[in-house]
């Protein structure tokens, strides 16, 4: 297939990429909350391309990359920034969650800027790509999986450098003559991460992000770093292995090292999160890691995620040791049955053994669970409750099941008749909104009040707010509180 409106390289010297990290609809912006991390993801493309395109003399390439969580644009503010760049090629990452942002937006890109091509990419449009392009023809391409090696080529065949789009492997495309919604076949995972470059940190304002906590409890100038992609389990309510293909590949240890020692001295970094999905997933690895963090004398403090069947005593000594303050675990249900139903592969007699773990060795915890599964009954939410009370994580988040696209959770919805508005799928988002659908037991309202029921029967318990108070260092800490306390009455009281 010969492309119809390359860009030649006697039009334009430089070939301005811009790379857009949207708001989510109903999420608070960086100024008013906490949890606002980097897009790293982003910034992986743009380091990536930034190294292959370095020595390109011919036609270099400039990136941009906008998150509008941290600094979000009016129509006007849109319109001048884009006249300024005047892109070539944006390109939106996106969740389920973000895509009625996408939705709204990307018709406004193709307005304000019409000679631009528009891509999307991440795990949602993986997932469904003929359904994210049918419902948004603003958008040209889709990238389906792992980014990098897919954008890199789709530049070279819009610069003329590649003839045929049907080499772009990982590409969804439209047809020039008929439209039609094509596919140029998939595209093999990077299994060697170490070809990847850092992040490009440098492209943002870094700094904006390290003045709000990222994370609970968490209030230390922080830096976030990825050591591997990809999971191998396969949760009902999970949609990663499609992305990843259940596969796990890591980053190279003395990789992670230096990208710890460059974020330190560059941006003053003192804590780092580490964003993999299980980080102790290789307990050889994860001590290796620990132990060149303790040689280094790098002294940081840091906090990961990972399941509770993948710690143990003297693994979590050894992370103490070098500086792991916080875990994260998903926990999901306290009921067995339902824990054996949303195949999460893990007891209720491991995770209290995983909390336990945590408080002999000081590390806080937060715990992640979930309710509304299809099936569940009050029976199983009754279990629920025991567990928290007895684990008492230091952090509880508790959201109503979303059956994303991709996921055994959302084929059971469609199967089971449950949903109410399956066009609508965006309408919840976690503390806002409400939900499109309802299980075999529960419908809308009640998920919503159970939710809230056992967010207040934890978190207004005299023995929590007590460990709240006394964690408390600074003005800056009681700042946060009080936002935070303001955040959860607004979310316990409005619905």
């Amino acid at each position: 297939m010969v492309p119809q409106d390359n860009i030649s390289k006697d039009d334009r010297r430089v070939f301005n990429l811009l790379l857009v990290k949207p708001q989510f609809p109903s999420r608070r912006t960086l100024e008013r909350a906490s949890g606002v991390t980097p897009p790293l993801n982003l910034l992986y493309l743009a380091g990536y391309l930034e190294k292959v395109f370095l020595k390109d003399q011919d036609f270099p390439l400039e990136i941009h990359v906008w998150d509008l969580e941290v600094a979000p644009l009016s129509l006007d503010g849109l319109r001048t920034k884009l006249e300024a760049i005047q892109p070539d090629l944006v390109g939106f990452t996106a969740v389920t969650m973000n895509m009625p942002t996408i939705e709204l937006m990307a018709p406004w890109f193709k307005k304000l800027a019409p000679r631009s091509k528009i891509v999307i990419g991440g795990p949602h449009p993986t997932v469904v790509p003929v359904q994210t392009l049918e419902s948004i023809p603003a958008i040209d391409y889709l990238i389906c999986g792992e980014g990098e090696r897919t954008l890199e080529d789709l530049i070279r065949f819009l610069t003329g450098g590649l003839v045929d789009v049907n080499v772009v492997r990982g590409l969804y495309f439209r047809d020039p003559i008929d439209g039609t919604i094509q596919f140029s076949g998939s595209r093999a995972l990077i299994e060697d991460l170490s070809i990847l470059p850092m992040p490009a940190r440098h492209l943002l304002p870094y700094n904006k992000y390290l003045d709000h906590p990222q994370s609970p409890g968490i209030f230390k100038k922080t830096g976030n770093i990825f050591t591997q992609r990809g999971c191998p389990f396969n949760c009902s309510f999970c949609s990663a292995h499609v992305v990843h293909e259940g596969k796990v590949r890591y980053f190279p240890i003395e990789n992670i090292i230096e990208e710890i020692k460059f974020i330190k001295e560059t941006y003053g970094i003192e804590h780092v999160t580490f964003r993999d999905s299980n980080f102790t997933i290789s307990r050889g690895r994860t001590v290796r890691i620990c132990r060149r963090i303790l040689e280094e004398k790098l002294h940081i403090t840091w906090n990961c995620e990972t399941r509770v069947s993948l710690v143990d005593d003297r693994l979590l000594e050894i992370m103490a040791r070098a500086g792991c303050t916080k875990i994260s675990f998903g926990v999901e249900s306290g009921s067995p049955r339902m824990l054996k139903k949303i195949n999460k592969g893990i007891s209720v007699k491991v995770i209290m053994g995983a909390f336990k773990s945590c408080r002999k060795f000081g590390i806080e915890t937060q715990a992640f669970f979930m309710v509304g599964f299809p099936s569940e009954t009050i029976e199983d939410i009754q279990l629920t409750w025991h567990l928290i009370k007895e684990i008492t994580p230091d952090y509880l988040f508790i959201s109503v099941v979303v059956p994303l696209p991709g996921t055994a959770i959302h084929e059971t919805v469609l199967e089971e008749n449950l949903f109410i508005d399956q066009a609508n799928l965006f309408s919840y988002q976690f503390f806002h909104g409400t939900p499109s659908w309802r299980t075999k037991n529960f419908n809308v309202e009640e998920l919503i009040r159970i939710q809230q029921y056992l967010y207040k029967k934890y978190m207004f318990h005299p023995r929590y707010v007590l460990g709240m108070l006394l964690k408390v260092r600074s003005l800056a800490q009681v700042k946060y509180y009080m936002r935070a306390i303001i955040g959860f009455l607004e979310f316990v009281v409005s619905r």
